[in-house]
């Protein structure tokens, strides 16, 4: 009963023979797939270290950050010239107010003074002083031959008049179209 324990071994001898030659080629393919999968894995690791995929990889993540830097640059720059655009429009169509300054202010006696001048929206009010009343109604002709000529000109009109210390004051409201 124990010589019929070993599986390999039969009472006839010629098996024993064939199946220890299958066996040792068996171990002979076995050992020679594992040193051939070695092989293989140790060139595959030395082919990625010797590619140029890390270094590839680095360039990337630095063209990467680049962009995104490049991007916020571009979007402060757009956001930039819209504001520029848009300030520019409102620029255009507002009123030329300095000529209508210079229009106003150009025909002044010279004793006279202007003490305030204040633009708003469609409104330029000018507050002048003088010592005399003769300045005073050359300066309100002035201003009637200009609303008369200038076609922006809605109205003119005096809102008040006044002395103060040994001075003339008055105060002249004008409106655009």
């Amino acid at each position: 009963m124990t010589n019929d324990i070993n599986f390999l071994y039969s009472k006839r001898r010629g098996t024993l023979g064939a199946l220890t030659r299958k066996i040792k080629l068996l171990r002979f393919i076995a050992i020679a797939l594992l040193l051939f999968a070695g092989v293989l894995s140790v060139s595959v690791f030395l082919l990625i270290l010797a590619s140029p995929l890390p270094r590839l990889k680095n360039e990337e993540n630095a063209l990467l950050d680049s962009l995104s830097r490049q991007h916020e640059k571009i979007t402060k720059q757009t956001l930039i010239v819209n504001r520029l655009d848009d300030i520019s429009q409102i620029v255009t169509k507002r009123p030329k107010f300095r000529d209508f300054i210079i229009t106003f202010t150009k025909d002044i006696p010279q004793d006279l003074e202007i003490t305030l001048l204040e633009v708003e929206q469609k409104t330029l009010k000018i507050t002048i002083e003088t010592k005399d009343l003769a300045s005073i109604g050359a300066y309100i002709e002035s201003l009637n031959r200009i609303g008369k000529e200038d076609k922006r000109v809605a109205r003119i009109f005096m809102n008040s008049f006044g002395t103060s210390k040994n001075f003339y004051q008055a105060e002249f409201i004008v409106e655009f179209l």
